[in-house]
Formats: C-alpha cells, sequence, structure tokens
C-alpha cells in the first residue's frame, strides 16, 4: 500500500483513533527508507490533510503527525518548518477559526496543545522554536496549557522524575565545568591584569604629586625611650606638663570664644590634578592610554564575562566557589 493510501485511509476513518495496523505499516514505510523521501512524503499528504474543511479529519491527521513526530527527526525538522500553519490549523491561532463539527474542533485544539506541550518537554531543548511557540501561544494568543501539563505528568511520573534527576544531575555538572574554566582562565589572566593595573598606577603616580608632599606633611613617629629610668622620669614630667597644658588651654579657648575668628582656605582639586602633557611627560601619558585600553577593552569584559558565569553557579558545588567569586569581584573593583 502507498504512503497517500495510507495516510487517506487513516485520516479519513471517522473513527476516534487511528487504526494500528495502517499506523504501524506507514512506521515501517517511514523506517526502512534510508533516503528520507518517504518522510517527506508521509509529511506531505498529512499536512494536506490538516488543511481539510473537517475538524474530525483534521483529529486524525494530527494524531498521525504526533507518531511521526515522535519518531523521526527529520520529520520535526519538516513540522517545525511549518510551525506557524500547524498552529493556525489546529490551535486556530492568528484569527484563524476551526471547521466544524464544533466537538471536535475542541478535541482538535485540545489535541494540540497536549501534543505541542509535550514536545516541549522531550525535544525543547535541541528545538528553540517549539518553546518559542507555546510562549507566544501562552502569552499572546492566551492559550490554556495547564491541563496539557497535567496530562503530561500523570501520562508518564516515572519518566518525568527520570527527566527532573537528569536535569539536576546535567546540571551540577555544567557548574562544574564552568568552575573549572573559571578558575583556570582566572588563574592564567590574573599576573597580565595585576602587572597592568599597577603599570597604570605608577605613571597616574609619576604624573600626579602626592598631595602630603605637597603641602609639606610628613609622618614623624614618637622617638622611643632609651631606658626605664628616663621613661619613668619622662610620665612624671608628661602629668605635669599635661596639667600645665589644661590651663593653658582653658585660658585660649576663653580667648578663642571671646573673639571668634574665620578662617577660609580654597583648595580645588582639579587644579591639583590637571597635568598638562608635555614633551618631557608625553611617554608616561603614552603607557597610560596604553594602559586603560587594555584594562577597557579586554580585562574589563573577560573580568565582567567571569561574573556573569560565577553568578550561575552554586557555592555548595564546591568549598572554593565563594573564595573565586570574592576574588573575581575584588578584580572587578580595581578595574
Amino acid at each position: 500500500m502507498t504512503v497517500e493510501k495510507l495516510v487517506t485511509e487513516l485520516t479519513t476513518s471517522g473513527l476516534g483513533s487511528l487504526d494500528p495496523g495502517k499506523l504501524g505499516e506507514l512506521k515501517r514505510l517511514c523506517r526502512d527508507d534510508r533516503s528520507g523521501a518517504t518522510v517527506v512524503e508521509a509529511f506531505t499528504h498529512i499536512f494536506k490533510a490538516l488543511h481539510k474543511g473537517h475538524a474530525q479529519v483534521r483529529v486524525s491527521s494530527l494524531q498521525a503527525l504526533n507518531e511521526l513526530f515522535e519518531r523521526s527527526h527529520q520529520f520535526r525538522l519538516l513540522v517545525i518548518e511549518e510551525l506557524p500553519q500547524f498552529i493556525a490549523l489546529t490551535m486556530g491561532a492568528y484569527q484563524k477559526k476551526l471547521p466544524p463539527p464544533s466537538s471536535h474542533a475542541k478535541r482538535l485544539k485540545a489535541l494540540a496543545t497536549e501534543y505541542l506541550y509535550a514536545w516541549v518537554e522531550r525535544f525543547g531543548f535541541a528545538y528553540q522554536r517549539l518553546v518559542y511557540a507555546l510562549r507566544y501561544l501562552r502569552f499572546t494568543e492566551k492559550v490554556y496549557f495547564r491541563p496539557a501539563a497535567r496530562a503530561y505528568k500523570m501520562k508518564d511520573p516515572d519518566r518525568i522524575k527520570r527527566q527532573h534527576e537528569a536535569f539536576v544531575a546535567n546540571r551540577r555538572e555544567y557548574m562544574r565545568r564552568t568552575l573549572v574554566a573559571v578558575l583556570a582562565d582566572y588563574m592564567n589572566k590574573k599576573r597580565e591584569i595585576e602587572r597592568t593595573l599597577v603599570c597604570a598606577n605608577n605613571c597616574f603616580e609619576a604624573l600626579v604629586p602626592d598631595l602630603a608632599e605637597m603641602f609639606g606633611i610628613e609622618d614623624r613617629p614618637a622617638k622611643p625611650s632609651s631606658g626605664t629610668s628616663k621613661s619613668a622620669d619622662n610620665e612624671t614630667s608628661l602629668v605635669t606638663a599635661s596639667n600645665d597644658n589644661d590651663e593653658e588651654l582653658d585660658e585660649i579657648m576663653a580667648v578663642m570664644a571671646a573673639n571668634r575668628h574665620a578662617i577660609h582656605i580654597e583648595f580645588d582639586p582639579e587644579k591639583v590634578l590637571d597635568v598638562e602633557e608635555t614633551e618631557g611627560n608625553s611617554a608616561i601619558y603614552d603607557a597610560v592610554r596604553d594602559n586603560l585600553k587594555v584594562c577597557v577593552r579586554t580585562h574589563q569584559p573577560l573580568v565582567d564575562t567571569w561574573m556573569a558565569r560565577l553568578d550561575q553557579i552554586d557555592n555548595a558545588i564546591d568549598i572554593g566557589v565563594s573564595e573565586l567569586k570574592a576574588n573575581v569581584r575584588l578584580l572587578n573593583g580595581r578595574l
């Protein structure tokens, strides 16, 4: 029996379910043809039946399409290429009305939502257009997928549990690999980034004078005492001097309270930090520009990538995750 005749008899039988014998024959023909021509022919005839103006024919066509969709990668690609047309013919999307009778039209839409949800759960990771179609139907066309989700979970709860366990295991493995990759990249690039930062900082220090040196502020550490006897004498003299100083300080505060004075100091940090480029410091300016260019164009995007990837990793995966995150954030702050 030819593919066209099989599809015609399957889709026009008027039964609630497909004939197992004819469906098995159609699957066998598609499976035995290594060239893929039979799959294309079956898709063409099934999709042609979906255009029929009778909802019951569309229901049978959808059932046949789902059987081949779950078993053939080539068939899935063909359906995904015509996905907008498929959801319009089976769900009434894009303001397309489903054909009569109304009872079969309702069943057609319910089956289509159930099948599409199952396709997304099983194949969505490999065919992103299925995911986009489901999101569009859910948020734009306001298609209700909760019954489809409930039916999918009740259909095979063991498989749902296995899929969840596999997802968790794959997620943990992905986080471990990401951690290893980021750590290796961090250890490889850390010295180069720090060398660039040190060079840029040295150039800035050469261009911008130290404010403490400009205003003659020096740190003068206290001189250590020479011996215990001198320390005791010094302590006694300090107590006496402290009492005298307190009396002098009281007199000074009294005078200041009677005659208040305001001291106004103008300090413009821009003038202090504004260093013009000259022939003498042009080499330092070139070094500053080169180092800043490397920081902005190379190091900063790299560190941002590390932070984004580390944010996806759970701290419970490894002991060193928190430490690596802290080190990367510290490096990002320096940049």
